[in-house]
């Protein structure tokens, strides 16, 4: 199928979706079926990304939008790899989706339905999995479909912390500054995406690395929205 097919379908779809509350969850549903199969390939698929610098909030304020407690949360380095967050509105069924592998080598996911109270620890084993025991930071995709009333019909991707200097006692690099800010580079560069970056009050934002950044992305200011915490 030719990449203008790809769009014109995808546009035909969009023209026939009514943009009230199944409508969004229909549309939201299939960019995120098309993202499955590889369509990102061809198309660009509008997205949310959520940065910010190492331990600035990230995952507190990712919790407040979601209505549920589903993520790592402590001192230090909690979000090891990108985590794709497919939220969908239920009337009264709650639980949730995240796709797996087996082994730190393991290539195949495959879906399993658990608790939401589960996902927080299952969330931890796969970043485990998929970056190593040791908190070292990978760019392989956690990807988590969370049903509940709770939440709203939205799909979140919470990027790792830029880290300036590796942890003492860990796997991370002497590169690791250079990997957390390609990691959002590849998320936040795109036009398509809408950036959420996150600051921590207690600090200079005019010097705030990832402010910065995202200027340098977004010099309008157009896709960007700031979150102090």
């Amino acid at each position: 199928m030719e990449k203008n097919e790809i769009v014109q379908r995808i546009q035909n779809v969009d023209n026939r979706v009514n943009l009230n509350i199944g409508g969004i969850k229909s549309l939201i549903q299939l960019m995120n079926n098309l993202k499955d199969v590889g369509i990102e390939e061809i198309v660009r698929i509008p997205q949310i990304a959520v940065v910010g610098i190492q331990s600035a909030g990230k995952s507190a304020v990712l919790e407040r939008i979601i209505g549920l407690e589903i993520l790592p949360s402590a001192d230090g380095l909690c979000t090891r790899t990108p985590i794709e967050l497919r939220l969908y509105t239920t009337e009264n069924e709650e639980f949730g989706v995240i796709k797996v592998v087996e082994s730190e080598n393991d290539k195949f996911e495959k879906d399993i339905k658990v608790k939401i109270e589960d996902l927080k620890d299952i969330i931890l084993q796969q970043s485990d999995l998929k970056a190593g025991k040791k908190k070292d930071i990978k760019d392989r995709a956690i990807i988590v479909s969370v049903y509940s009333p709770k939440c709203p019909n939205l799909t979140l991707i919470d990027l790792p912390g830029i880290v300036n200097l590796p942890l003492e006692g860990t796997d991370q690099p002497a590169n690791i500054k250079e990997i957390t800010l390609d990691i959002t580079k590849k998320y936040c560069q795109r036009p398509e995406t809408i950036i959420l970056c996150i600051l921590a009050s207690g600090v200079d934002i005019t010097t705030n690395e990832i402010l910065k950044y995202c200027k340098e992305v977004d010099p309008e200011g157009n896709r960007t929205i700031g979150v102090l915490t």
